[in-house]
């Protein structure tokens, strides 16, 4: 079997840390695979052979089984290799988002309204989507091809942290329980939510690992001055693995408005560390209250409560998360299920027949 895969970028992000799961958990098993990407962004490593191409690179896809394509560019770039000849190859999608909900938060209204359709009618033309939920499933119930539903799988890293970092959490640990959270973060993240509910938390503070726009960073930081709270909040930065840093937390937070299924989650989850998530619906499809602690969407004294709900039983709450984890959610669970679909693909099945 010979698979293509096509990248916006090698970036230390979700979706391209999916696709190296992916190929490393089926790797020997293929004949041939190779990741094209677009911009010069290379934070990830691979396996296999990686070749950067614009959008204009003439490839003859024809001489792979399968392309499988992550987020707007590639997904768009397979579709305009079929609108002007006929493609021999099986494409397939994997779709990492929720487009109306992502795309309003992450760009001006203008994009926000056209990109939506141009990639709509780009995932119409793949013979196979993939999304991460049940609920994915029927959020996009209007498109045409075939959609099969596979969770994404998170290795952990044991790696240790920063010594400096080390250092300054070790340091507010004296001080205060530490609610934590790794995310890109923007205004769809939630993070606000946190930041307003530490003035009720008076034994916490929040530690957030990764990188966001600066406006939102600021709007946090100058919320945190209104509220009294800019001692108990703390930016570390973007960080390479930034799954390392979860042990160190009491709590790990993710009060997210609108998600696909993010891997810091996961991550958590196979680090034994208590979770307090908003009870948005993919979560409450993939967890129970016996795993995770819900709280209600913009509801602080909900928040509140859950995070004291995590405090008082965090040890049976990260056990039984740990369980989902290693029998749901690692990345050779989802390679195996992603193999499997490949395989059913080269069959020329029309119907969908894979569970």
């Amino acid at each position: 079997m010979k698979i293509a895969f096509i990248l916006p970028s090698l970036a230390n992000k979700g979706p391209i840390l999916v696709c190296k799961d992916i190929i490393c958990n089926i790797y020997d098993n293929l004949d041939q695979c190779i990741v094209y990407y677009f911009d010069d962004i290379i934070e990830v490593s691979f396996p296999c052979e990686v070749k950067q191409i614009s959008f204009f690179t003439l490839i003859n896809f024809d001489q792979y089984d399968i392309i499988h394509t992550h987020m707007f560019r590639p997904d768009t770039f397979i579709w305009m290799q079929g609108l002007f000849r006929r493609r021999k190859f099986k494409s397939i999608s994997t779709i990492h988002t929720a487009i109306y909900e992502d795309l309003n938060f992450a760009y001006s209204k203008l994009k926000a309204l056209l990109l939506p359709p141009i990639w709509k009618m780009s995932w119409n033309s793949f013979d196979q989507i993939v999304v991460l939920t049940e609920h994915a499933k029927k959020y996009y119930s209007d498109l045409k091809g075939p959609i099969t539903v596979i969770s994404n799988g998170r290795s952990i890293t044991e790696k240790s942290i920063d010594e400096s970092d080390l250092k300054i959490i070790n340091e507010i640990k004296t001080k205060y329980k530490v609610l934590g959270t790794v995310a890109s973060f923007d205004e769809r993240k939630g993070l606000r939510q946190i930041v307003q509910a530490l003035v009720h938390l008076e034994d916490f503070c929040f530690v957030i690992i990764g990188d966001g726009t600066k406006v939102f960073k600021n709007s946090l930081i100058e919320l945190s001055k209104e509220i009294n709270v800019t001692d108990r909040l703390l930016f570390l930065g973007k960080k390479n693995q930034g799954d390392r840093y979860i042990p160190h937390f009491d709590i790990f937070v993710i009060p997210s408005i609108s998600e696909g299924f993010p891997l810091a989650i996961l991550e958590a989850m196979g680090h034994k560390t208590p979770i307090v998530c908003s009870n948005i619906p993919v979560f409450n499809e993939a967890f129970s209250s016996n795993e995770v602690s819900f709280f209600k969407l913009f509801d602080i004294k909900s928040l509140i409560n859950a995070v004291d709900y995590a405090q008082r039983n965090g040890e049976n709450l990260s056990k039984n998360a740990f369980i989902k984890y290693a029998e749901n959610y690692t990345p050779a669970i989802m390679g195996v299920r992603y193999l499997k679909l490949y395989q059913h693909m080269m069959k020329n099945q029309k119907e969908q027949v894979y569970d």
